[in-house]
């Protein structure tokens, strides 16, 4: 497929390097006077090798994304099946996730933190 497309654009180049675009009429007096400067064929082929990497680098570019989309997809996937072991592990050792949490990172049940209290937080007087 890479080496059909580089000679496609090889091809593509050399047929273009043949042809003249027509000049358009503003340009046309300085089309007569002065002839249009043209680049050595090996600096085109050069130009079209840049430019066939460049795409080359957007395509790749394009599928890395696509296939960043699949696997976070993938990822997101897990949690449910996450949260349901570890609800069954808990249920299993008898252990209350009102007052446990599961720290994935240690793979323990930490101490939930407790919610302030009434007095916490109701304004201290002449506030």
């Amino acid at each position: 497929m890479k080496p059909l497309l580089l000679a496609i654009l090889i091809a593509c180049s050399v047929t273009a390097l043949g042809q003249e675009k027509p000049a358009t009429q503003q340009h046309s007096k300085t089309a007569e006077q002065t002839p249009a400067p043209q680049l050595k064929a090996e600096d085109l082929l050069n130009i079209r090798n840049l430019q066939f990497d460049q795409a080359k680098r957007l395509l790749e570019m394009q599928s890395l994304k696509s296939r960043y989309e699949q696997l976070q997809n993938e990822s997101q996937s897990f949690q449910p099946a996450l949260r349901t072991m570890i609800e069954a592990a808990a249920k299993a050792a008898n252990v209350d996730l009102t007052k446990w949490e599961f720290d994935s990172d240690s793979l323990k049940f930490v101490a939930r933190p407790m919610p302030p209290k009434a007095e916490d937080q109701k304004p201290k007087p002449g506030n």
